[in-house]
């Protein structure tokens, strides 16, 4: 009885599922494409299919870390193929709310990688210029380990504590 109900009387249902999940899908695409993903917004299904290429890492690495780091959950395009690397599948199955939990978690994930990228380049640049120095400095090991040291403080990857010298 209750399938001929819903046949006779669903209509209302389904449209107002259709619309939350037109109204998630559209949040998520934006939001997604704000956080400087590429996004292709799709017209069936929920899920979401953004490019993870540009940040480096692989979509199993991806979808890892970001489960680690935020405790957010994605599907690494590779569980639907070798062609799906460099992508992660999102699910828009759960509420605005949810998806706005997830999305900040998201955009926190993307801003410490940012920053891990940054520093990786500040090191690479700082070790250039220490080997360089280390030849002006007839390989004076002590200064060069001064100088690296002082640099590294700078950045904030090394504090100094003065009782204890360096820490990591």
């Amino acid at each position: 009885y209750a399938a001929v109900e819903a046949l006779k009387n669903g209509d209302k249902d389904v449209a107002e599922m259709r619309s939350a999940y037109d109204q998630r899908r559209r949040y998520l695409v934006k939001a997604l494409r704000d956080m400087g993903f590429d996004c292709y917004e799709p017209q069936g299904a929920f899920y979401v299919f953004p490019s993870i290429k540009k940040f480096g890492m692989t979509s199993d690495e991806f979808a890892l870390k970001l489960l680690e780091e935020e405790k957010v959950a994605v599907v690494p395009g590779t569980a639907f193929g070798e062609s799906g690397e460099g992508f992660v599948r999102v699910s828009y199955s759960y509420s605005i709310k949810h998806l706005k939990i997830a999305l900040e978690r998201i955009k926190e994930f993307l801003d410490d990688i940012t920053t891990r990228d940054q520093r990786m380049m500040f090191v690479t640049v700082t070790l250039v210029h220490v080997a360089n120095t280390l030849d002006e400095l007839n390989n004076d090991t002590e200064t060069l380990l001064s100088i690296g040291r002082k640099h590294l403080c700078n950045f904030g990857i090394l504090k100094y504590q003065q009782e204890d010298g360096f820490n990591t």
